[in-house]
């Protein structure tokens, strides 16, 4: 398993490609003075904040020190593994527009602190795990000792969730759909290194 090392930053920055009239702005990727950071984990960040009411925008994001004439606030971590691959997550929100920005910034910081190296387990029956997470449309039951969810869109995993769970098992059917699938699994790894293995009877539930 890949060694992780983040940092975090609340800094001014400037949205390349999405207009912030419309709320908040999730990065799609983040581009530093090293480059461009992919940020995989959108789609987590996307569902708290459309928890909480707000339906966010993606774009690029760059850090401006001098912000400009963005009135622009973005909240971001980055995390690189031992091979030097970085990664990360953030938002950004007016400035002009408080509640926003609050929310925004909460909700970085909860992903933020979920950032930790992981195992996936592709599944086709519960196993012991720290968390599992059923696909649709496989069953969701009550596992003994474990805990549970169904999920039919990445969007609907929560930080709480994986915030202490170092090994993930995702409980397949046969009609999963592989874009769930594969969503779920690239989400989960834009949150640190992950290492995936199928345990299930074939091999229908690769990604």
């Amino acid at each position: 398993m890949s060694s992780l090392r983040h940092s975090s930053a609340f800094r001014p920055v400037s949205v390349v490609s999405q207009a912030l009239e419309r709320g908040p702005v999730i990065a799609a990727g983040l581009r530093t003075g090293g480059g461009l950071a992919p940020c995989p984990a959108a789609p987590l960040l996307a569902g708290s904040l459309r928890r909480l009411g707000l339906t966010a925008g993606q774009g690029l994001l760059t850090y401006d020190d001098e912000c400009g004439d963005h009135r622009c606030l973005g909240f971001t971590a980055s995390w690189v593994d031992d091979r030097g691959r970085p990664a990360g997550l953030g938002a950004a929100a007016d400035a002009d527009h408080p509640a926003t920005l609050a929310a925004t910034a909460a909700v970085v910081r909860e992903w933020s602190a979920a950032l930790r190296p992981r195992r996936i387990l592709l599944l086709d029956r519960p196993r012991p795990v720290d968390l599992l997470l059923v696909l649709d449309p496989a069953a969701l039951a009550p596992y003994r000792d474990v805990p549970a969810h169904l999920v039919r869109a990445a969007g609907q995993v929560r930080a709480d969730w994986l915030a202490e769970a170092g090994t993930v098992g995702l409980l397949l059917h046969r009609d999963t759909r592989r874009r769930l699938l594969t969503g779920v699994i690239a989400a989960i790894g834009g949150l640190g290194p992950t290492r995936v293995e199928s345990l299930t009877a074939n091999e229908q539930g690769r990604p």
